[in-house]
């Protein structure tokens, strides 16, 4: 760690010192007070990744970033160039004007962020940190609902310090903070029926039916997972209702036969018409809960859907077509096979061969333990659902099945407490056994995190993850030196380093764009008054650049390695 600022040490050395006091607070019983440590330890371990990377990621960071930017002056109008001043290819989402790739929630919690605190990466970065520490949150109550405090705790701490939803919101990873929020929104949604469950409240219907078409405003109709594996979990509980129905139409039916012999022999078929009709309404009135919370969602999620149809109909047309492709074919390279997300589970949560199979066995276990509860059995079909789906869509990408994760984890945190509750009955003293649950979360949380790894990145080297962070802190350089080279402006500046348009668009005023602009286009945009500059990279510029007086040539920065 030879590479942090002190600042830094302070928030990593704060979140694990509020980590471990968490566990001897809630196993002394003083949860109130633990559960504050918890939050804490999330938002300083949040805060410390999100402050490791002074630039913003390429994929796909920068992109939502500079959507975000333009939406906190103008919310409802997502757009990645703030102007059409050339023009713009409506199906290629990382250059074109109106962007719908997207649905808004996420970049509505990020464009209030950059509206409070300024364009930086850091405020685009918070409200994901804030969105981690709730979910440590959440899976604690779920474990608390269904099996007991201790398995909450150490669910809940296992995934706060699990390395690959941290590098989720520091940006580094695929999808970065779309997925980190829809993780949030969608294991809110579970935690939401959990609550529902355990208590019975209306409220939490409406709660459910908020969360999850915020889920849908996040990452389309996969937001919807609470729904399908909520109404399964309650078909057996349906059974259980339907049996004894059964019993007392047959000890009526009894009844019947002895007061009357003759109906006995007969047999009587309004019984069967009447048992039909009452398994029906059993059947119906187990589900209303959920299409009452199915409904609010989609009134909650539908708005936005008709908004842009009426506004752009062109883009969202392609973008939802877009959305259903990924099911027939493979988008951007993104294939595997149909066992892509179990060879991911490495990934999710540890590098380990064995990682799948412990995972399996946790969730087995939680299953057994936790079955009669109709909020655990929706929670592990949400799992089952979640991989299955899109283990049968061809277009696969690591973070489609990281919804899956709080309850991964809350399996793991069930099989620790199982084990050290078998400890507790050879160790009899008190501290013993609370020192042996913090040596074992500590060590279990410090291999989850990966430390050396998120530093192995982060470090000068001779790995392309290294070089490339080089190029990315010169291009930082570079763009925050335009306002003393090319002035306040704005400029139309043109061939930065590959994929550097976005971030200057995002810092500065400046509209920019990728390679070198052609003749007709140099002169577009002088007719229409607007001021060019070029960055004079490897290749040598053309003459009509080179000759026309109107155009600012400027060095660029070090791009390639």
């Amino acid at each position: 760690m030879a590479a942090l600022h002190g600042w830094q040490y302070i928030l990593f050395c704060g979140a694990s010192v509020a980590a471990l006091i968490t566990i001897i607070f809630i196993r002394e019983e003083r949860v109130r007070p633990g559960l504050w440590l918890l939050f804490l330890a999330g938002l300083l371990l949040g805060l410390f990744m999100a402050s490791l990377d002074p630039f913003l990621s390429l994929w796909d960071e920068q992109f939502h970033a500079l959507v975000a930017k333009n939406m906190s002056t103008r919310p409802f109008r997502p757009v990645l160039y703030p102007e059409m001043v050339l023009p713009l290819d409506f199906r290629n989402w990382t250059a074109n004007h109106i962007w719908v790739h997207k649905p808004p929630l996420f970049l509505w919690e990020m464009a209030l962020s950059i509206r409070l605190f300024g364009c930086n990466e850091m405020a685009v970065r918070l409200p994901s940190v804030f969105m981690h520490a709730l979910t440590a949150l959440m899976i604690f109550r779920m474990g608390v609902m269904i099996v007991n405090r201790n398995t909450g705790l150490y669910g809940g701490l296992l995934f706060l310090f699990a390395y690959y939803p941290l590098e989720l919101l520091s940006g580094a990873l695929h999808t970065d903070h779309n997925d980190t929020a829809f993780l949030f929104q969608v294991c809110a949604s579970f935690w939401a029926m959990f609550e529902y469950e355990h208590s019975g409240r209306r409220l939490w219907i409406w709660v459910i039916g908020l969360v999850a078409g915020g889920a849908v405003l996040v990452k389309w109709l996969p937001g919807l997972l609470v729904f399908p594996a909520w109404s399964l979990a309650r078909m057996r509980r349906d059974s259980r209702f339907r049996s004894q129905v059964a019993t007392r139409a047959g000890e009526h039916a009894e009844n019947v036969h002895v007061d009357n012999p003759q109906k006995a022999t007969a047999g009587p078929p309004w019984r069967k018409t009447n048992y039909i009709k009452k398994d029906l309404l059993i059947r119906l009135q187990a589900q209303m809960p959920v299409l009452a919370a199915a409904g609010v969602a989609l009134v909650a999620a539908a708005p936005w859907f008709i908004y842009i149809f009426i506004r752009w109909p062109q883009e969202a047309a392609f973008e939802i077509g877009q959305f259903g492709r990924h099911a027939g074919q493979v988008i951007e390279d993104h294939g595997g096979g149909f066992f892509y997300h179990i060879r991911a589970l490495n990934t999710l949560y540890g590098g380990g061969q064995a990682v799948p199979y412990l995972a399996g066995l946790a969730l087995t276990a939680l299953g057994i333990r936790a079955w009669r509860h109709t909020a655990a059995r929706a929670a592990l079909l949400g799992v089952v659902i979640l991989y299955l789906f899109y283990s049968l869509m061809a277009t696969k990408m690591t973070a489609y099945c990281l919804p899956a994760a709080p309850f991964v984890f809350l399996a793991l945190g069930s099989l620790i407490e199982w084990l050290l509750s078998q400890s507790g009955k050879l160790i009899r003293n008190r501290w013993a056994a609370t020192t042996l649950a913090v040596t074992v979360l500590a060590v279990t949380s410090y291999l989850s995190l990966d430390l050396n790894r998120i530093m192995q990145n982060r470090l000068p080297g001779n790995s392309d993850a290294q070089k490339f962070r080089m190029v990315r802190l010169n291009e930082m350089q570079m763009i925050h030196s335009l306002p003393e080279v090319l002035g306040e402006g704005p400029w139309v500046i043109f061939n930065p380093c590959p994929w550097g348009y976005v971030p200057i668009m995002f810092y500065t005023k400046h509209l920019s764009y990728p390679g070198i602009p052609s003749e007709e286009q140099v002169r577009s945009l002088l007719e229409q008054g607007k001021r060019i500059a070029v960055f004079r990279q490897d290749e040598p510029l053309p003459a009509y650049i080179n000759e026309n007086s109107e155009i600012r040539v400027i060095g660029g920065a070090q791009c390639y390695y």
